[in-house]
């Protein structure tokens, strides 16, 4: 038993167990390091005192809870895109097996970060989805608003903010065009919070573009449409700098 308890506690997945009153029963340190949490202090607890409250919701825990518990089997749900301000983006598995029969029965639960992996994927399929936009488009307001969807949706490229310089060669200046993204910590907050009705669906995003609009007074899109950057000499310029 003690060997047992070893290799449970060194597994690199978070394990956790709650009985039938969906109270944490036991929990491996991988688990009570990523949750941040105590151990000991979280025995008896009830699960939502342990789990974040945006993992919950967006892995239906109760619902998985319910199921595994009324089939008797294992169920589970595979890269699922979790967000929360309150650290990066991640993509977990999520499996929870029954350990007896009844909707009173313990349930183990398995979580495995597989960010890494589920983002190499994500990133191969941005650039498809950028490539076909693009391909498909002649107008460029459309373009530059599919482009800057794309690279700011989602967790692959890591980006919550992204904007568009024209160079104005007559003019030797480079023009702020269009910029998406969050002005301040508040807007960047509320964006997490409606991230779950088009998180899934980046075409849905891209296909909400209706034209051109005069940006909001103060938004990130209205700092950049007034920035103009000077092309020469280059040293005024980092942007400038880096790029030309």
């Amino acid at each position: 038993q003690e060997f047992s308890e070893q290799i449970i506690q060194g597994m690199p997945s978070s394990l956790i167990v709650v009985d039938g009153a969906d109270r944490v029963k036991a929990m491996n340190e991988h688990f009570a390091r990523e949750a941040e949490v105590d151990s000991a202090a979280a025995w008896g607890q009830p699960i939502t005192q342990v789990i974040e409250p945006a993992l919950l919701e967006q892995a239906s825990f109760a619902d998985l809870l319910a199921t595994a518990r009324r089939t008797g089997e294992t169920v589970e749900r595979q890269a699922l895109h979790h967000w929360s301000p309150s650290h990066p983006d991640r993509f977990l598995d999520i499996r929870l097996r029954p350990l007896g029969a009844g909707e009173g029965s313990d349930v183990l639960i398995v979580i495995n970060n597989v960010t890494e992996s589920s983002r190499r994927l994500y990133q191969l399929e941005l650039i498809h989805r950028v490539s076909r936009l693009i391909q498909s488009a002649l107008d460029e307001d459309y373009v530059l608003h599919a482009a800057l969807t794309c690279v700011t949706a989602g967790p692959a490229l890591g980006f919550n903010r992204a904007f568009v310089f024209l160079a104005d060669e007559e003019e030797q200046v480079l023009r702020g065009r269009v910029a998406v993204g969050p002005r301040d910590e508040q807007e960047a907050h509320q964006i997490y919070s409606n991230l779950a009705e088009h998180s899934n669906d980046l075409r849905e995003l891209v296909r909400m573009y209706d034209g051109p609009k005069a940006p909001e007074p103060g938004s990130l899109h209205d700092l950049v449409q007034q920035a103009v950057l000077p092309l020469l000499p280059v040293s005024l310029c980092p942007l400038v700098k880096v790029f030309f």
